[in-house]
């Protein structure tokens, strides 16, 4: 399992099969939610949200927080270069946490997993519009996940 925070602190599967031939990590799940923290299991707060509500430019959100598990096969096990990216409806990158998940060998079994849990505190966003935070696993894009900025309803 690894944690990583803005600090720097640290849908079953099939497996596809990579150019080598071996299979390859897949992704369980992934999500943006408020709050998440992960020991033996992953413990969530506001899943899946997918609009921040801000009533002035520039907003500050105090966290925006990427859960994502990870599956493999027993030959995959070892470390893989973790990224999670903000990006913006240009395709702009405004914020980026790396880290390492580590795939742990799995003994007696065929398949290990590792979830990763990522906090943004404190992101700024410059404008309204779309967003998106993807998830990369060595340089490979695992998932993507779209939230809208917006102003708040007006009030009738």
């Amino acid at each position: 399992m690894a944690c990583v925070s803005a600090a720097g602190h640290p849908a079953l599967l099939r497996f596809v099969h990579s150019e080598s031939g071996g299979p390859t990590v897949q992704l369980d799940f992934a999500f943006i939610c408020d709050y998440a923290d992960s020991t033996a299991k992953v413990v969530a707060f506001g899943i899946g949200f997918d609009q921040i509500q801000a009533p002035s430019l520039p907003a500050r959100h105090h966290r925006l927080c990427v859960v994502a598990r990870f599956r493999a096969h027993k030959t995959e096990i070892g470390q893989k270069q973790a990224r999670v990216v903000i990006m913006d409806a240009d395709g702009a990158e405004t914020a980026a946490i790396q880290g390492i998940v580590d795939l742990a060998d799995p003994v007696d079994q065929l398949e290990t997993t590792a979830t990763l849990v990522v906090n943004f505190d404190n992101l700024n966003f410059e404008s309204y519009g779309p967003y998106s935070a993807h998830v990369l696993l060595d340089g490979n894009e695992m998932h993507r996940m779209p939230f809208e900025v917006s102003q708040p309803p007006a009030n009738a």
